[in-house]
């Protein structure tokens, strides 16, 4: 240091006699001499408290910027000023800058280094391979992991589903991590259920008219029948109860529900997403729910209140249709749908409650198979570093996947009689409960209509099998049972 320190006086001092430096050709003369300065100026600040060192590298910065500055200007005229360039940078160097020059470096250095640690990185979405957890225990590590934020959680399940604001235009709390969004989300979402709750005989009678209206003649796609009637159901006995449900038009309810579906398998698909399709959609469903005050996008209640509960009504109804102790159930249950009736198990507790039915179905085949969160993971440097610092470098994003599916088909839920891949409601009358489930998630993000699917579908559930009971109409069963999509050669058929 001593040495380095050393080579920039006797520079200067043969410079000042001799009116220009020697050879001063090179950008590494210049930056060379500048670099003893720096460094010396640093050796003498290496003495102060830690706090001030910041204070050391920008005074350093300050003489290297204002240096190169003469040096640009000095190679650019070299042929008329080089000699007074020379002759200032010499004078610059040996009084360490003037009071104005030095307070001047600074300001600049200060807003380069503004502009560059102060603005906020661009973050790529994860690259890696996700991270599947399949056991109980590690799905509700990821949905409720220890020590987080109620913000961190809502990034991480916002992240994901960017997707699904580019493909529907969502604003709710799914797609946007704004806490005042998930208060106001979970505030309305709350009055429209606590509503719902109060009154199942309305719900009840809704559904069975909703039903009605959506019977076939002679013969409808299953999957249409129960997408009809679902969202009949959920539109006039949860959205809005003052529309009159016989206004609702089959055709914008089939196409409503179609385009529910296609939109939301595009979505998966990076590629362009024809607009129209969009435009279609909310012209067809702005038709079955005019309140544009109370609604001004329908689809941020419609696709979360809709979209699994039919597929939960589909598959239930796919399992127990042709079980005659299940039928039985459904239908006292359509006929008092209480929550004594809803929990009552039949033949003197050996055969299983609709609620029962409802809980394997969630458990055997959940709506939702897998949650993704995009967790952000710091590196020990940024975590001791000054957030504006740490905002530079971009944390390592890993994609957590929750496998719901797998994780309730593990030997928790096997016994003596059946096997965890097997459908079989009774396994709930011997051991597991419905509180083990994680189809609805868990912790402070886990579903708000927790309390309320599972008896709203089995009220649906419990309509359909009270009208397609095998004298009017019947059901046809497919190769196999789907979700969205794969209900091939599924119907619904009037007895001719």
């Amino acid at each position: 240091m001593l040495d380095c320190c050393s080579i920039a006086p006797r520079w200067m001092s043969l410079a000042s006699r001799s009116g220009s430096p020697p050879a001063p050709n090179s950008l590494g003369a210049y930056w060379g001499m500048e670099r003893c300065i720096c460094w010396r100026s640093f050796a003498m600040r290496t003495a102060l408290p830690s706090h001030r060192i910041l204070s050391a590298h920008v005074d350093c910065a300050s003489h290297s910027v204002f240096t190169l500055g003469i040096l640009f200007i000095g190679r650019i005229y070299r042929h008329r000023y080089k000699r007074y360039t020379c002759k200032l940078l010499v004078t610059t160097c040996q009084r360490k800058m003037t009071n104005a020059f030095e307070f001047y470096g600074i300001c600049f250095s200060m807003i380069i280094f503004s502009i560059i640690l102060l603005s906020p990185p661009h973050r790529e979405p994860p690259s890696r391979p996700p991270i599947i957890h399949n056991t109980p225990a590690a799905v509700r590590t990821v949905l409720d992991p220890p020590t987080t934020s109620m913000n961190t959680l809502l990034r991480s399940r916002a992240s994901p589903n960017t997707r699904l604001h580019r493909t529907f235009h969502l604003s709710n709390t799914f797609v946007n991590p704004d806490p005042a969004v998930h208060a106001a989300f979970l505030r309305q979402s709350r009055a429209l259920l606590q509503t719902a709750k109060r009154d199942w005989n309305r719900f009840n009678n809704v559904a069975l008219q909703a039903v009605e209206l959506s019977l076939p003649n002679p013969v409808i796609p299953f999957h249409v029948f129960v997408r009809a009637a679902t969202l009949r159901t959920v539109i006039v006995g949860l959205l809005d109860p003052r529309i009159d449900i016989t206004s609702l038009a089959s055709s914008d309810l089939d196409v409503v529900g179609q385009l529910i579906t296609d939109l939301w398998l595009l979505s998966k698909n990076p590629e362009h997403i024809p607009e129209h399709l969009l435009e279609m959609l909310n012209h067809r469903l702005r038709r079955l729910v005019p309140d544009d005050e109370k609604y001004p996008n329908p689809l941020d209640f419609v696709i979360p209140t809709f979209e699994t509960l039919w597929r939960l009504v589909a598959v239930t109804l796919a399992h127990v249709h042709r079980d005659a102790a299940a039928c039985g159930a459904f239908r006292d249950f359509n006929e008092n749908p209480s929550c004594e009736q809803f929990q009552a198990s039949r033949l003197g507790g050996t055969s299983p409650s609709v609620e029962n039915y409802i809980s394997e179905t969630l458990r055997f085949d959940p709506p939702v198979r897998h949650i993704t969160r995009h967790v952000d993971k710091q590196s020990l440097l940024t975590a001791n570093l000054p957030r504006f610092l740490a905002a530079w470098f971009p944390p390592r994003t890993e994609l957590l996947v929750a496998d719901i599916e797998t994780a309730q088909r593990t030997p928790f839920w096997e016994s003596d009689k059946s096997s965890a891949d097997v459908y079989d409601a009774a396994r709930f009358l011997r051991e597991p409960t419905a509180s083990h489930l994680l189809a609805f998630g868990c912790g402070p993000l886990k579903c708000a209509a927790i309390n309320w699917a599972p008896r709203a579908a089995a009220v649906i559930v419990g309509a359909t099998l009270n009208r397609v009971d095998g004298v009017g109409h019947y059901i046809v069963r497919g190769p196999r049972i789907g979700g969205r999509e794969g209900w091939d050669r599924w119907e619904v058929r009037t007895v001719s």
